[in-house]
C-alpha cells in the first residue's frame, strides 16, 4: 500500500511543476488578487502549476496530506471544475461552480481570511483603535529601538529559533509554518518584499515581511516579535502599514487553526472576514 502510494505521489509530481523561485512574481502577478495563498513568498515555498486544456492552474501541496495537491485557485474553465479538489476556495469561486449546474461532493469550510484598511492601522482613529493606539505610542515613548530594513540572515534564523522555543501552543500547522518562516529568510533576497527589523539593545527584537499584491492589496506575509516588550506586534503593524499607504487593503490570511493568532487577528479590526473552503466536485 504504501509503495502504491509513493508511486501515485510521484505521478502527481511528474504531471505538476514546482514553482521556482524566480518565478514566484510572475505567477504572483497573474492570480494574485485578494488571497494571501498567492503572494510570491507562499508560491515559492508551496506552489505548483500545470496548463490544461490551455488553461494555466494553480496548486499548492496540502498543509496536511502531503500527496494531495488541491488548486488554491479555483479554475475558470469548465472542463477543469469537474471532479476538482480546491482549497482556499472564496464565496465568489463557490457561486461560479454552482452557476455552472456542477454539483459539489463535498463543501467544508476551514478558517476565515482576514482584511483590514491600510489607513485604519494608519489614522488609528476612534473607539475600536484605542489599545492598538496606547500600545503603538507606549511602544515609541518607552522603548529605545533602532529600524532596520536588512539584517543577516543568520541571526533572523537564530531569531526564529529563539521564537520557536517560547511557543507553548503548537498545532498540526507549527512545523509547516516554522518552514515558511525560515524559507522566507534564506530567500529574502531573490523575492521582492518589504522587511522591518526591530533592534533594541542592539539585539533583533522583532521583524515582518509584506509584499504588496496588486495596486489594491498588500499582504502581511509573516511577523515574529519578542512578546517581552509590549506593543511591539502592534507597532510592526502600524510600520507595515506606513510602508503601504498607497495600497487600500490587505490581508494577514486565516488563522491558521490557531487561537491566538485569531485573537490578534481580531484585536487589530478587520474590516471583513471571509469563509474559505475546502471542496471536492462531481
Amino acid at each position: 500500500c504504501s509503495e502504491k502510494l509513493n508511486k501515485l505521489l510521484f505521478l502527481c509530481l511528474w504531471m505538476l511543476n514546482k514553482i521556482r523561485v524566480e518565478e514566484a512574481e510572475k505567477f504572483s502577478k497573474v492570480f494574485g488578487k485578494d488571497k494571501y495563498v498567492t503572494n510570491p513568498f507562499y508560491l515559492a515555498f508551496n506552489g505548483f502549476y500545470e496548463t490544461k486544456n490551455k488553461e494555466l492552474l494553480l496548486y499548492e501541496r496540502d498543509e496536511l496530506f502531503q500527496n494531495d495537491f488541491p488548486f488554491i485557485v479555483f479554475p475558470k474553465k469548465e472542463k477543469n471544475m469537474i471532479r476538482a479538489v480546491a482549497t482556499h476556495c472564496t464565496k465568489e469561486e463557490v457561486d461560479r461552480i454552482t452557476s455552472k449546474k456542477l454539483q459539489i461532493r463535498t463543501m467544508q469550510a476551514h478558517g476565515k481570511e482576514y482584511y483590514y484598511k491600510t489607513k485604519d492601522l494608519i489614522e488609528m482613529k476612534g473607539k475600536n483603535f484605542s489599545s492598538f493606539r496606547k500600545q503603538v505610542h507606549k511602544f515609541e515613548k518607552e522603548q529605545d529601538y533602532r529600524i532596520l530594513n536588512d539584517y543577516s540572515r543568520e541571526k533572523i534564523i537564530s531569531f526564529i529559533r529563539y521564537w520557536e522555543k517560547g511557543q507553548k501552543e503548537k498545532n498540526d500547522l507549527f512545523d509547516l509554518s516554522l518552514d515558511y518562516s525560515i524559507f522566507c529568510v534564506e530567500n529574502k533576497d531573490k523575492i521582492k518584499g518589504e522587511w522591518i527589523f526591530i533592534e533594541i539593545n542592539d539585539k533583533l527584537a522583532g521583524y515582518s515581511l509584506s509584499c504588496k499584491l496588486n495596486k489594491n492589496y498588500w499582504v502581511g506575509v509573516h511577523q515574529k516579535v519578542n512578546y517581552s516588550y509590549r506593543g511591539l506586534g502592534k507597532f510592526l503593524m502600524y510600520k507595515r502599514a506606513l510602508m503601504h499607504s498607497e495600497i487600500p487593503y490587505f490581508t494577514l490570511g486565516t488563522e491558521a487553526k490557531d487561537k491566538g493568532i485569531g485573537i490578534f487577528k481580531d484585536s487589530l479590526h478587520p474590516f471583513k472576514k471571509e469563509e474559505r473552503y475546502f471542496i471536492i466536485t462531481e
